[in-house]
């Protein structure tokens, strides 16, 4: 009797631990205890394939599959899409409007140095479509490479951020789907193959490094369909977008033993800063106890590194370590220079507005990491006290902030924040700490001839 009891109990607390975690699942497109087969270039690469995991979700859908997604040019998901339609599921996709465009529509010269990024990414779309290499994008080459082309001619619903009228929003940045009513796919990747695999014509990317949740929840699935539909509009109500969209607070969603909370961008400029989508990252931060780890594409937003700088005052052994996309990581409106007590001048010999540099901080406590060419770090990620992960489609930026159509969730749940923290730890361990030589350079450089301009004038 007594062994049957003890059984029962260890059977119930098997289940109650595994339904504990089966709300929320965490995948990382470069995760090295994992590999698989790159689907368009035939390789073998390290990660977990966030395109399988996308179209399983997606074929599994018995009535609904809406997705906001900034950029979709993964022609497999195409295909999947289309075929959920032709079965009778309700598809319907929401696009940034400079990429609702098959590779037809797309512009095929660079006019200036300006446009040198978009012209680049149309001839790498174009040699990714143009299998044989011959010049020309054939019917048949585009029905099989062309997501966007594959799409519209399986009818699939698009629209895109000029639907309301405008000439778009800042940019509809949001990375989700949501499936039946019931589950929420939420990414920093965007839906492209240096987005999860890696570019088409670089053999060393393995793809820009980035995360994507799967989260079962009605009540989650909820929100993210709030933010779809008012971003969609109806027959009453018409598409709405950027500062177009009413404002909405965070929301606090209990799924099993996981707690969320969950708010979309922009606010307004005249919103509180606290109430806003960065301030709730704040929030997170001043309740923080002795650590976060961040690992963010852009770090630009004052507020939230003053918020850090007040943390590292009150607790002396507080522990920071940030890494930084090495584009923006040495801009003049990087938050990592604060944080490694630098300031730079802007071409126009202006240091950026409410500058706040550290002092005596520890030249450890940042750096870039160190990536394969061609690939990014596109995370937006903070791991804080290694209990709760802050991660979402939302930039720690201004725009982000006050422009953008995002959102970000933070997870309060140990085992999602270790394996985010597995991930900072990848990163970490080849990156480049401290400011590099020419950085330093740089800031003497310009110093001295912002310098002399004022004394001129």
């Amino acid at each position: 009797m007594k062994r049957t009891t003890i059984i029962l109990f260890f059977s119930i607390f098997v289940i109650f631990s595994a339904n504990s975690l089966a709300g929320v699942k965490a995948y990382f497109n470069n995760d090295p205890e994992y590999s698989y087969k790159d689907p368009y270039r035939k390789k073998i690469k390290q990660g977990q394939n966030l395109e399988k995991i996308i179209i399983d979700k997606i074929l599994s859908a018995k009535k609904s599959i809406y997705i906001a997604v900034q950029e979709l040019r993964l022609p497999n998901i195409a295909k999947a899409l289309v075929k959920k339609h032709k079965d009778g599921i309700d598809v319907r996709i929401i696009l940034e409007n400079e990429y609702n465009n098959s590779i037809l529509k797309l512009r095929t010269t660079s006019d200036d140095e300006q446009n040198d990024h978009s012209f680049a990414k149309y001839k790498s779309l174009f040699n990714f479509i143009d299998k044989n290499s011959n010049g020309v994008t054939s019917k048949a080459e585009l029905l099989d490479r062309d997501a966007i082309y594959i799409l519209n001619k399986g009818k699939v619903s698009i629209k895109d951020d000029t639907f309301d009228d405008s000439f778009g929003s800042g940019i509809m940045h949001h990375k989700f789907i949501v499936i039946d009513d019931s589950e929420v796919i939420a990414s920093t990747a965007n839906f492209t193959l240096s987005g999860v695999h890696g570019d088409y014509d670089k053999v060393q990317s393995i793809g820009n490094a980035n995360s994507l949740l799967a989260i079962e929840s009605k009540k989650m699935a909820r929100l993210f369909m709030e933010e779809f539909m008012i971003m969609w509009g109806s027959d009453q109500k018409k598409s709405l977008f950027g500062m177009n969209k009413p404002y909405r607070k965070a929301k606090r969603v209990v799924v099993g033993d996981t707690i969320f909370k969950v708010q979309f961008s922009p606010v307004s400029s005249m919103t509180s800063w606290k109430d806003s989508v960065n301030g709730l990252i704040g929030k997170e931060i001043a309740k923080s106890n002795h650590s976060i780890n961040m690992a963010l594409f852009v770090f630009s937003d004052q507020m939230i590194a003053n918020q850090l700088k007040l943390k590292q005052k009150q607790k002396s052994s507080f522990d920071i370590k940030l890494l930084v996309e090495p584009k923006f990581a040495y801009r003049n409106y990087s938050e990592l220079l604060d944080l490694w007590g630098l300031e730079l001048f802007d071409e126009n010999c202006r240091i950026e507005p409410l500058n706040r540099p550290w002092h005596s901080s520890p030249i450890d406590i940042g750096g870039v990491p160190s990536l394969n060419y061609g690939d990014v770090l596109h995370h937006k990620f903070a791991v804080v006290d290694n209990q709760s992960v802050i991660v979402g489609s939302q930039n720690w930026s201004y725009s982000a902030n006050y422009s953008n159509d995002e959102f970000l969730i933070v997870i309060e749940n140990s085992n999602i924040a270790d394996q985010f923290n597995r991930e900072f730890d990848r990163l970490l361990k080849d990156s480049r700490i401290g400011p590099p030589a020419h950085l330093i350079q740089k800031i003497e450089s310009m110093d001295t001839a912002c310098r002399k301009n004022k004394t001129e004038l």
